[in-house]
């Protein structure tokens, strides 16, 4: 998974030297790892570069498959989203 979000070469780093759209990318890698069956992300890609906006977006349209995932956006964070069912 951590390769998926291109932090490979970051595995060993403590968390406070991530930038902050690693820290966000991380924190929804998190929230899939433990395999629950309902993960609830709020705004997930808030604040994030264009890069790091698709990167998260292919991470839950990857590992979502047997998951409820309930996601909050705010309407100005909605456009440009993928649709997924």
């Amino acid at each position: 998974m951590i390769g998926d979000l291109g932090l490979l070469s970051k595995r060993r780093c403590p968390v406070d030297c991530l930038s902050g759209g690693m820290k966000r990318k991380l924190s929804v890698a998190i929230a899939f790892v433990a395999g629950s069956r309902t993960v609830i992300l709020d705004e997930p890609t808030a604040g994030v570069d264009p890069y790091a906006r698709r990167a998260i977006w292919d991470l839950i349209l990857k590992y979502k498959h047997g998951t409820l995932v309930s996601l909050m956006l705010s309407a100005g964070s909605v456009s440009g989203q993928p649709h997924s069912n």
